[in-house]
């Protein structure tokens, strides 16, 4: 027997199978490798670079149906010949039934990313990206309710970060910055020179959706993304369950940067708002119990992502009730 730490490392591996987490019911169809399988290089991607074997017509036309399959739970063939997968998928996609439910799921989808950050955001909570990049989130048919649906499942969440009941303070510098990192990977974008593929650039590619359903799914994510973040707010002010997962001070420091953030984009829109605002927020703060570095860390925090707070302003804004 191997004595010291190595022999119990050894021990202990032997008795624990190391891995990140199990999630049950996850999707391999993940939209990465939708949109590149529905794509005019999907079966060579898929036979040839990833099987590395030949394929016939009739293995590229089955292997794109078993993709459908996924992306649209259930769909009418088309009565055309198979000719190349382009072809093929957009005479799939135009089959009026077919159409009508792709677009009917895409905006389900794009409902369920909102719902989904909108909370995420209310606890301030972020992945830096790892949930929302593309090759962590996947389309799952599901027999639901008596029919076919398809849901999107959100994986690899070993990046999650949500305060815990320890966390007594928010530091808006650092959190804002990974909360930019997921606002990349939910809508796309440019960082560093590279192009970021959004979650919700996939959805529109894979169902090849036309600009009145594209703003109406646009619609739907931001409405999904205001009322679930409202709702996560009002069950934050009185379900006793939910705050007992957090420290009471940790709560309003949250509800301390809300309001100076609502305040900010107030004095913005006003001649010389901005320094009477910056005098009320010091003293606030400091009546509050802030550090001068803390209350630094607001403003630096403020002036480095004003563009996303402006850009998601409608997220301070009093409730509809």
């Amino acid at each position: 027997m191997i004595g010291g730490e190595l022999g119990l490392t050894s021990q202990f591996l032997s008795l624990v199978a190391p891995g990140q987490a199990i999630l049950v019911g996850t999707s391999s169809f993940r939209l990465d490798r939708l949109m590149k399988y529905l794509s005019a290089d999907g079966p060579r991607a898929y036979f040839t670079d990833g099987l590395h074997v030949e394929y016939s017509d009739l293995d590229a036309k089955q292997f794109i149906e078993e993709v459908l399959d996924e992306v649209l739970g259930v769909y009418v063939p088309p009565e055309v010949e198979y000719q190349n997968p382009r072809q093929y998928v957009d005479a799939v996609l135009s089959v009026p039934a077919n159409r009508q439910r792709a677009n009917r799921i895409y905006l389900s989808l794009m409902r369920e990313v909102g719902v989904f950050w909108g909370t995420l955001l209310a606890l301030k909570g972020f992945t830096r990206g790892e949930s929302f990049v593309g090759r962590n989130v996947g389309l799952k048919a599901a027999w639901q309710n008596g029919e076919w649906t398809v849901k999107i499942i959100f994986m690899d969440h070993d990046d999650m970060d949500i305060a815990g009941k320890n966390a007594t303070e928010f530091h808006p510098r650092a959190i804002m910055a990974a909360i930019a990192d997921d606002e990349l990977y939910v809508f796309g974008g440019i960082y560093c020179g590279q192009r970021i593929v959004g979650v919700v650039e996939y959805l529109r590619a894979i169902y090849r959706v036309d600009k009145e359903v594209n703003d109406e799914g646009t619609r739907l994510v931001l409405d999904a993304l205001r009322s679930s973040h409202e709702q996560t707010h009002k069950e934050l002010a009185s379900n006793p369950k939910l705050r007992a997962y957090f420290n009471e001070k940790f709560l309003e420091r949250l509800s301390d940067w809300d309001l100076v953030v609502a305040k900010y984009l107030a004095a913005k829109s006003e001649p010389d708002g901005l320094e009477s605002w910056k005098r009320e927020t010091q003293a606030f703060l400091n009546s509050r119990g802030y550090e001068s570095w803390m209350i630094n860390d607001y403003f630096c925090a403020l002036d480095s992502f004003d563009y996303l707070l402006v850009g998601y302003s409608f997220l301070f804004k009093p409730s509809r009730g």
